[in-house]
C-alpha cells in the first residue's frame, strides 16, 4: 500500500506539469487568395475561445454562383497543425459565415464541391495560412496618422518595445519541465536498478 502511495505522490507533479505546457494556438488572421487567378478573396479571423473551440468569422468577395454549371458549392478546410488530412469547417453559403471548430489549424482552403463531400475532393480555388495578429501580441507600434474625430487627435506616447523576455519565458515553459520529467525518469531507473540489486 505505501508503495502505491510512493508512486502517486511521485506521478502528481509530472501531471501538474504536463498540463501548464504551452500550446500552439491558431489565433489570428488569414487571407485566402485565389489560386486560379479569378478575383475571388476571403478573409478569415479565428478566436480561440473559452469553450477551448477556435470561432472562425469569415468574409468573402466575388464568389460565383453555381460557380460552374453542375458545381455549387464553396467548401472551407482546414490544414491541421498536428496530424494529416484536412478539417471540415462546412459551406461558404453567399461569404459571410461562423464556424466552431476544435482542432488547431495552421491555414485554411476554399475548394468547390459537387456535392458536400466529407474530404476534399473539388479543385482548390483559394489558400491562405494563419498569422498571428500583431496588435494584440504587442509588437505594434501607435500610427502618428490615426485620427478619432475631427477636433482628436492621438498624442504619441512612449511604447515599451518587446524584449528577449517573452521569448526566454516561453523557452523555460518548454524547457524547465523537459528538465523535471528527465530528473523523475532518472530517479525511476536508479530507484528500479537499486531494489533489483538487492
Amino acid at each position: 500500500m505505501n508503495k502505491i502511495r510512493y508512486l502517486l505522490f511521485a506521478v502528481a507533479p509530472l501531471l501538474f506539469f504536463l498540463t501548464v505546457l504551452p500550446v500552439e494556438a491558431t489565433e489570428g488572421i488569414v487571407e485566402l487568395q485565389s489560386t486560379t487567378g479569378e478575383r475571388t478573396r476571403c478573409f478569415a479571423v479565428s478566436i480561440l475561445m473559452e469553450d477551448y473551440r477556435y470561432r472562425v468569422v469569415v468574409s468573402c468577395r466575388d464568389l460565383i454562383y453555381p460557380s460552374e454549371p453542375d458545381v455549387f458549392n464553396y467548401v472551407l478546410w482546414g490544414a491541421p497543425i498536428e496530424g494529416s488530412g484536412a478539417v471540415k469547417f462546412g459551406e461558404l453559403n453567399y461569404g459571410k459565415v461562423e464556424f466552431k471548430v476544435r482542432d488547431a489549424f495552421g491555414g485554411l482552403y476554399v475548394t468547390k464541391e459537387r456535392g458536400n463531400p466529407r474530404n476534399p475532393e473539388g479543385e482548390v480555388v483559394m489558400r491562405g495560412n494563419v498569422r498571428l495578429i500583431n496588435f494584440l501580441d504587442g509588437s505594434r507600434t501607435p500610427d502618428q496618422t490615426d485620427t478619432f474625430g475631427d477636433e482628436m487627435s492621438p498624442t504619441p506616447t512612449p511604447i515599451e518595445t518587446p524584449t528577449g523576455r517573452s521569448t526566454l519565458v516561453r523557452r523555460l515553459q518548454i524547457i524547465l519541465p523537459t528538465l523535471f520529467i528527465a530528473g523523475f525518469l532518472t530517479m525511476v531507473v536508479v530507484y528500479i536498478i537499486y531494489r533489483f540489486r538487492k
